[in-house]
């Protein structure tokens, strides 16, 4: 299973985020939670090299990917995603995808009336990090997103559950944040 978020792993949580469809950028900020990340603050937190390694898991079981920006474009960065093992070498071919700042800021853009957001510390194997964190509750899954505001970008950690009730459910997808480099400059 190949997901997608953030432009972020190269839509890194796409599919899986595709029952929580994310609103388009230009929709009334009303309708939606405040993103962790506004497109201002991703642009202004851009280097080139900039680099998330995560570990996943699904039902396929587990695997790593990085994200790295790789360019800035006239309104976004081309991100590349690639497939690495535990250590980070890489596995495969890197995929490319310019991804327009408003883009990455929508994908968090989760229905306000299904979602809360609470500042919470967590810990990924990178470290501690004090976070923000994002619960979207709907009829069909529990989606929890942390986002450590030190680090624009994609979430540090992100769960989901495919039914209504996480207390019940183990999580069916799960990343964390195991490795980052912040980029040149």
């Amino acid at each position: 299973m190949r997901f997608a978020w953030f432009g972020l792993v190269t839509c890194l949580l796409a599919p899986a985020l595709a029952a929580e469809p994310a609103a388009p950028a230009s929709a009334p900020k009303a309708t939606h939670a405040p993103p962790p990340f506004t497109a201002q603050a991703l642009a202004a937190s851009y280097r080139p090299g900039r680099t998330w390694r995560f570990a996943i898991s699904t039902a396929d079981g587990p695997r790593y990917e990085a994200i790295t920006y790789r360019e800035r474009t006239a309104d976004g960065v081309v991100l590349e995603s690639q497939d690495v093992d535990a250590d980070g070498k890489p596995r495969g071919e890197p995929r490319r995808q310019p991804m327009a700042w408003t883009a990455l800021e929508a994908h968090a853009h989760w229905p306000a009336a299904a979602t809360t957001r609470t500042e919470e510390p967590t810990k990924t194997p990178y470290g501690a990090h004090r976070a923000l964190r994002y619960t979207i509750q709907t009829d069909h899954a529990v989606t929890r997103a942390w986002f450590d505001p030190a680090l624009p970008g994609p979430p540090i950690r992100y769960e989901q559950a495919a039914c209504p009730d996480a207390a019940r459910c183990p999580a069916t997808i799960r990343m964390e944040l195991v490795a980052f480099s912040p980029g040149e400059g």
